[in-house]
């Protein structure tokens, strides 16, 4: 076997959680067509009345509260080009080492939201700031492109991250800016901009002795005081996919080290104690390496990482991490406190999902993206906008929310992009089958199979979805329906208001298939049944979880000794105010939990103390105290 280390060399020459959420059941699953699937485009997909439709509004609004000119302030001075702008504060402030990191962040966003509204606003914005930071690029020479002087990457080859924070994570997060504008805006430009970028850095890569690129990409702590440079191989493999120029993969390969990958490939867990949000997305760049290199250590590794990941180091909610790094496995209530769950992490945990789902068709990588973008992406952004860092998973704290004008934290960059990635991943073709891989009310046109698909529901309140069929006349299709491993029972399909059977409906591994001839208006009725359950802690079987189906269920504990705002500029601003005391439940039955009349998935449950406590989905509590764990007087009945 060669490494693929000599791979990459050659190719240069040539060219010049618990077991019933997280660890999934042994069943068949369904084989992943040759070539793994197609993702459907933004493009295709505009959401319907839903929680995910109401947050990406409210995005749509915050959005443009931005002012181009402000970001482009630190790149303008950095060019030596005139700048008249208040720059931003925070982690965008003129002298921070991230400083254009949201940038990146932002353009990303606005592209993305054109391609999931089809709203004009944010191409011109998308347009708006691609020009004023070519303008930046070619003031620097034509390749580099940064709101920070190069200086900054002189120190990290000779002094590796001693004085600098992680330059190429920024640099990840402006071309990834870049690459999203043109293939979710079209912008003409951009193509040549993320090219040149990568031309500039693979070069400096390569005047580097192999021990220096050894030092400056270590990243388990153990030599350096700080190193993140997360999904920058990526950006460079993505070039690579433009342009099909065998230059731009040993740049990546820098970035894909031997010391992480060789123990995920032999399926060992040695993540206690590396920084989640900077090894997350460096293993998803496997997966995109796997599609152009042919090394048998990558995919293994991903995956590998992937179930350590959502398996062994996760919390109920999905999120992961104790104050970002990775704790031993199976650690999860022991040592908590208000700094867990990253929503970076989640966020790169999602995408890495959604990669993993097209090249494998599993279902359980399609699972773990609902679990998460419910119970922590849809939970992390405020009703007016503001977005999480941490999300603490020890009872008794509340969310902490990062105010616009002074916080520009790595979670609010990705924070504005995820209301616009709602809909990726719902929708996957291969042939002639559509996989209806989440359930979010949504239309998505299908004009190279010759329909467009209607889904409506109350999902995740209800159990029903609503599927219309509208096309110019009859149409042959598969269509492929996700059976969560949550359902309480049997699927049911109607079809037309008759129930669906055998030759027309099957089952195959984790996916219910109807398979017929489709008529225009043709309708389908699919119910996916839930209850309440509950799911231990990895670390302790008498601390349990509620859950409704999909929907993690929080206590509402109210607003005493909180602050008297929740939104702050430091992140860590409340760490030392200590949580308050969370009632004990006198049961942890599914049927202690009682529903209140007239309130979808709101509960009640009795404490100890005689008195109730009020539960209602994680994604709707914000602005008060919370707990996601429950200790019982008696563990089950």
């Amino acid at each position: 076997m060669r490494s693929s280390q000599a791979l990459f060399k050659s190719i240069l020459l040539c060219g010049g959680l618990s077991a019933l959420l997280f660890t999934f059941p042994a069943q068949v699953r369904a084989a992943a067509p040759a070539g793994g699937l197609d993702e459907v485009p933004l493009t295709q997909i505009r959401l319907l009345e839903s929680p995910f439709k109401q947050r990406q509004e409210v995005h749509r609004r915050v959005l443009l509260e931005y002012d181009v000119d402000r970001l482009l302030h630190n790149f303008r001075v950095n060019a030596g080009l005139p700048s008249s702008a208040k720059p931003y504060g925070g982690w965008e402030a003129p002298g921070c080492g991230l400083r254009g990191h949201f940038t990146g962040h932002y353009l990303s966003a606005c592209a993305l939201m054109f391609a999931a509204t089809g709203d004009p606003v944010f191409k011109e914005r998308t347009a708006q700031l691609v020009d004023g930071l070519a303008e930046c690029q070619q003031a620097l020479g034509g390749g580099y492109l940064s709101a920070f002087p190069v200086s900054e990457f002189e120190k990290l080859e000779t002094r590796f991250f001693d004085g600098v924070w992680a330059p190429y994570y920024t640099i990840h997060k402006i071309m990834s800016g870049l690459l999203d504008a043109q293939e979710h805006a079209s912008n003409p430009r951009t193509r040549e901009m993320v090219i040149t970028m990568a031309d500039y850095f693979g070069k400096r890569l390569e005047q580097l002795s192999p021990e220096a690129q050894a030092k400056m990409t270590l990243t388990n702590y153990k030599a350096n005081p700080v190193n993140e440079y997360g999904g920058i191989a990526e950006s460079f493999l993505a070039v690579y996919r433009l342009t099909q120029n065998p230059r731009h993969l040993p740049a990546a390969r820098v970035f894909i080290r031997d010391w992480f990958l060789d123990p995920l490939a032999r399926g060992e867990d040695k993540l206690a104690g590396l920084h989640a949000n900077t090894h997350i997305p460096q293993a998803r760049s496997w997966v995109c390496a796997a599609e152009v290199v042919d090394d048998p250590r990558l995919l293994p590794a991903a995956k590998s990482f992937f179930d350590q990941v959502s398996n062994q180091h996760s919390f109920a909610f999905g999120g992961n991490g104790f104050d970002e790094k990775f704790a031993a496995p199976g650690i999860e209530t022991r040592q908590y406190d208000d700094l867990t769950g990253e929503t970076c992490s989640t966020y790169n945990l999602q995408r890495f999902s959604r990669l993993l789902f097209a090249r494998t068709a599993d279902a359980r990588y399609a699972g773990f993206q609902e679990h998460a973008l419910i119970n922590h992406i849809l939970a992390s952004i405020a009703p007016e906008g503001q977005t999480t860092y941490h999300v603490a998973a020890q009872p008794g704290r509340f969310k902490v929310y990062g105010g616009q004008d002074n916080c520009f934290w790595c979670c609010t960059g990705t924070g504005i992009e995820n209301t616009a990635r709602y809909a990726q991943g719902a929708y996957f073709t291969s042939g002639r089958s559509l996989w209806i891989s989440q359930y979010i009310p949504s239309r998505v046109e299908l004009p190279t199979l010759g329909f467009t698909l209607v889904q409506q529901s109350d999902f995740p309140e209800g159990d029903t979805i609503h599927i219309s069929l509208e096309a110019q006349s009859s149409f042959s299709a598969k269509l492929r329906f996700r059976l969560p491993v949550w359902l309480a029972g049997p699927a049911a399909a109607r079809i037309n208001g008759a129930a669906a059977v055998a030759p027309e409906a099957t089952r195959d591994g984790s996916w219910l298939v109807l398979d017929r001839s489709w008529r225009p208006g043709d309708r389908i009725e699919l119910r996916l049944p839930m209850n309440i359950r509950t799911r231990p802690s990895l670390d302790d079987p008498t601390v349990v979880s509620f859950f409704h189906g999909p929907v993690l269920l929080a206590g509402a504990l109210g607003h005493g000794g909180m602050p008297q705002s929740d939104i702050v500029a430091n992140q860590t601003a409340y760490h030392k105010l200590p949580p308050i005391e969370v009632p004990v439940l006198r049961s942890a039955a599914p049927d202690a939990l009682k529903l209140v009349n007239g309130t979808p998935l709101t509960y009640t449950a009795l404490a100890s103390d005689g008195g109730a406590v009020t539960l209602i989905p994680f994604y709707q509590l914000h602005h008060q105290r919370y707990s996601l764990y429950w200790r019982t007087n008696s563990h089950g009945r």
